[in-house]
């Protein structure tokens, strides 16, 4: 799978792509295009009839004859397809009263990869450092949120919910391996990547600052620290957590503590010895 010369991409965007060029991209415009054509793709396993192409679509609505609009949509994706340079194949099938994807183009798909990578991930016969290179093939898979430019559309909804709480569950998940591991510098690298994608989510902020801190790199946390405070101020208009302030006094306090640390070596290196000033005077 991971070897195909066609890869889907659905999280953080949509395209196509073959041998490493990409050949189609959702830009945005004709959005009942590209809607249908995701709804297909995403659906290539399961029985996608007229009536449930009709109703994702919404196609019923306003429209005296839906069937016509869908047909018309169909052959609006398969003339995309066609020109778009990509190899001649037929994409979109006709099978009885459905339309499919055409499962027998070997297709490298960023979902279902991910989502292989996750279950594997969860296999506890594996040891735990084999788990958590699972994990970050996963998380490197996750590109974003699951087909942003159509995340209003109510197919999409719930999906889109369901990638993201298996990405944020992957994340968790990698800590409780780091926890043992101590390589909290890929977990920061990781979180970064989180925050990135969701910077309403608290969690990975937290991490990120319990990283630091293990790494004892205080300052960036406190920098950390007041950035999600700040932000998540300015944007909802709430304070910082309980758990949030929590590690923001257990900064100060090992800030304060280095503070103290340096007096008394700055101290210790103006004592004069024997009458003599020292060398580091």
């Amino acid at each position: 799978m991971e070897t195909s010369d066609f890869k889907i991409t659905l999280l953080g965007g949509f395209s196509i792509s073959y041998k490493g060029e990409v050949y189609v991209c959702d830009t945005g415009s004709s959005k009942k295009v590209f809607n249908l054509l995701q709804y297909l793709i995403v659906n290539r396993n399961s029985m996608v009839t007229y009536e449930s192409l009709i109703y994702a679509m919404k196609l019923d609505e306003g429209n005296k004859n839906p069937m016509a609009v869908l047909k018309n949509l169909i052959y609006r994706v398969r003339t995309l397809l066609k020109e778009s340079g990509l190899p001649e194949e037929k994409y979109i099938l006709q099978t009885g009263g459905m339309y499919r994807w055409n499962n027998n183009i070997d297709c490298f798909i960023d979902t279902e990869v991910f989502e292989e990578y996750v279950k594997k991930s969860e296999d506890q016969s594996r040891t735990i450092e084999e788990q958590g290179e699972y994990i970050t093939k996963a998380i490197s898979i996750y590109g974003g949120k699951f087909l942003p430019k159509s995340s209003i559309e109510l197919w999409i909804v719930p999906l889109s919910t369901y990638y993201d709480r298996l990405f944020e569950k992957s994340v968790m998940r990698y800590y409780d391996i780091v926890s043992h591991t101590h390589d909290y510098a890929s977990m920061i690298d990781i979180c970064r990547k989180a925050i990135l994608i969701d910077q309403f989510n608290e969690n990975y902020y937290s991490i990120l600052i319990e990283c630091y801190c293990n790494l004892g790199r205080f300052k960036e946390a406190l920098e950390a620290y007041e950035k999600i405070t700040d932000f998540l101020y300015d944007q909802l208009g709430v304070k910082p957590s309980d758990k949030l302030m929590g590690l923001y006094k257990d900064i100060m306090n090992e800030l304060n503590q280095v503070e103290k640390n340096l007096m008394v070596i700055d101290g210790e290196l103006r004592e004069e010895v024997n009458g003599q000033k020292s060398a580091f005077y």
